[in-house]
């Protein structure tokens, strides 16, 4: 049996952390180097999925999350974040780390 042992992104600021953004770092990062990752997770005890391009319908429902920024997305602090990729069999768990104070300075 595989356990898939989240792996966790640092993120400084969710609040301007896009969806894009976040697959962007995705599909950039030399450690994970996706192609269309689908994205789903868990809000409040629901499965909630974020963006999947792969399923034309899911895609144009998903859509509009991907310029909402984590915090809009109720992101929290340890959010784990389910990714299924083309590039790789097995889905990859992400655990997001926010490296931000909670109040924001201005």
């Amino acid at each position: 049996v595989c356990s898939t042992i989240p792996r966790t992104i640092s993120v400084r600021n969710p609040s301007s952390m896009t969806l894009q953004d976040f697959i962007d770092y995705l599909c950039n990062n030399a450690d994970y180097q996706m192609k269309s990752p689908g994205l789903t997770t868990n809000i409040d005890g629901q499965n909630k999925t974020l963006y999947m391009s792969s399923v034309k319908c899911i895609e144009e429902q998903t859509r509009s999350n991907l310029t909402l920024s984590l915090h809009e997305l109720n992101f929290k602090d340890g959010q784990e974040i389910i990714v299924a990729d083309a590039t790789n069999p097995n889905t990859v768990v992400i655990k997001l780390k926010f490296t931000e104070n909670e109040v924001e300075m201005y």
